[in-house]
């Protein structure tokens, strides 16, 4: 007889740690805006990950707190900072 244990059900708090990203213009030909976040300093680290999960780009923003995107083939992207414990996120479309 096999006992696998219950999977624990996810909660909405699990869910609200991540916090939506506003980035502009959205699609994007190349440079992905930052909208305003208080938190949000030049050394906040991006990631940039594709349709399959495969990470593309990743950085820190600096003070022009931008991502060029130029460099990536078009598709769909998620944009993710690190805000020490809470992640910021959205989709960007890349497109020429």
């Amino acid at each position: 007889t096999f006992h696998t244990p219950a999977a624990e059900p996810l909660s909405l708090g699990s869910l609200t740690q991540d916090h939506v990203l506003e980035c502009f213009p959205n699609p994007t030909a190349g440079t992905l805006f930052i909208g305003s976040v208080p938190s949000i300093s030049a050394d906040t680290r991006y990631t940039v990950v594709d349709a399959v999960g495969s990470v593309a780009l990743q950085g820190t923003l600096g003070t022009s707190r931008n991502i060029d995107l130029s460099v990536l083939p078009d598709g769909v992207y998620q944009v993710l900072l690190d805000m020490d414990g809470a992640d910021l996120r959205t989709s960007v479309v890349r497109t020429h």
